[in-house]
């Protein structure tokens, strides 16, 4: 009987050697896949990249993406491409056997902003600059969605006149000064500017007249008007 014992007691004990076995097997075949398996071959972009220099997305994409489709850690690969400036978001998908498809989607510009940064149309402001035709804001507060919004509300007025904002300048301390596309200039108090322009709109053909290109809304009571 005692010898029965040990038997059973050996066969489980060789069960449990060969399923210790099996699993180390297999674990061993894991690690190798992950980091010798499974090269990556090929890289696929795709999204709007006109605005970032190419040696630089060439050298992120070699400092970001490398190793093997397994080893490669997504949401890291993601944040790193996503210091590129005008990139907005990432995102990075594996295909298997051996390609990384990285699509990126960037910011719209809207407005150069002080001297080395662009606003977007969603009032974020980033490093860049562009060679696109666009209106430049000048300010010292670098509120991106607080100056957009000031633009726009402007623009809804002079648009109805054919004329766009080419500088909206915010840097003299209580002034908005814009200068249009026709090179008049419009200076306004920045604490009632709303009021400011509702009587500008207002009065509009009385008093945007030739030779006149300088108005001025910046007095508390008065206007002046120069050529």
């Amino acid at each position: 009987m005692a010898n029965f014992q040990n038997i059973k007691v050996i066969r489980r004990l060789v069960f449990i050697s060969y399923f210790f076995v099996f699993i180390l097997f297999f674990a061993d075949i894991f690690i190798y896949t992950v980091y010798h398996g499974l090269p990556i071959k090929r890289v696929v972009i795709s999204g709007d990249i006109s605005h970032v220099d190419k040696q630089r997305l060439i050298e992120a994409i070699n400092n970001n993406i490398y190793g093997n489709l397994f080893a490669l850690n997504l949401a890291q690969t993601r944040r790193g491409l996503s210091t590129l400036p005008w990139i907005e978001t990432v995102s990075v998908e594996r295909v298997f056997p051996g390609t990384i498809k990285v699509a990126f989607q960037s910011y719209i510009a809207f407005a150069k902003y002080n001297n080395n940064r662009i606003l977007s149309t969603d009032g974020y402001v980033f490093f860049g600059t562009t060679t696109e035709s666009l209106p430049m804001i000048i300010t010292s507060q670098n509120n991106g969605k607080r100056d957009l919004e000031k633009y726009n509300f402007f623009s809804n007025v002079f648009n109805k006149h054919n004329l766009g904002i080419k500088v909206m300048d915010l840097s003299n301390y209580g002034l908005i000064v814009l200068r249009l596309d026709n090179n008049m200039v419009f200076t306004f108090y920045v604490e009632n500017y709303q009021e400011q322009l509702k009587r500008l709109s207002q009065y509009w053909d009385k008093i945007v007249i030739p030779p006149y290109t300088k108005f001025n809304f910046s007095y508390k009571d008065i206007m002046t008007v120069a050529s």
